[in-house]
């Protein structure tokens, strides 16, 4: 039996995912951090497919007026 289907597409978008928190200072200042993960992929075009991933962090003061 012959298949005319196309091979499954791979699924290579990026993976990531934040989490942070906010702290108000005053009516105008307030600081912020979070930690970033991310996890880029070729989508199974390679084995073995170990993909790249990187861990972040950030820190913010925000001044609203």
């Amino acid at each position: 039996m012959l298949s005319l289907k196309p091979p499954p597409r791979p699924n290579s978008s990026p993976r990531y995912g934040q989490l942070g928190v906010a702290r108000v200072l005053t009516d105008s200042w307030s600081l912020r951090a979070s930690a970033i993960f991310q996890h880029l992929s070729n989508g199974g075009a390679t084995h073995p497919n170990s993909g790249l991933d990187a861990l972040g962090f950030t820190l913010g003061v925000s001044r609203s007026f």
